[in-house]
């Protein structure tokens, strides 16, 4: 499931699903809430590429979105235990094409 602004915590790790097929284990450095007007963002740290960020381990980027526009902003945070189809096919897929290289 979906965490929502609220559940998302400086100094922990996420799956960061940025749809539809990109996929990365996050730490969340910094809270950037309340930058602007409705915004809802974070600095965060790639930790492990799962599925196509084109971001490098150890790259900080910032995440986010306007909260009364969150439907144009395909990022999404799960929790790291989370047992979803999509994470586990984004896994799948990634590990089946280094299989085959």
């Amino acid at each position: 499931m979906e965490l929502e602004a609220n559940q998302i915590e400086v100094g922990k790790q996420y799956i960061l699903i940025e749809e539809p097929f990109n996929g990365a284990i996050v730490t969340i450095l910094h809270d950037e809430k309340g930058k602007s007007p409705n915004w809802l963002g974070w600095i965060v740290r790639v930790d492990k590429n799962i599925a196509g960020i084109e971001h490098p381990i150890g790259k900080e980027i910032t995440v986010g979105w306007n909260k009364e526009y969150k439907h144009y902003c395909p990022a999404k945070f799960y929790a790291l235990e989370v047992e979803s189809p999509l994470v586990e096919s984004l896994v799948t897929k990634k590990n089946s094409i280094r299989s085959e290289a």
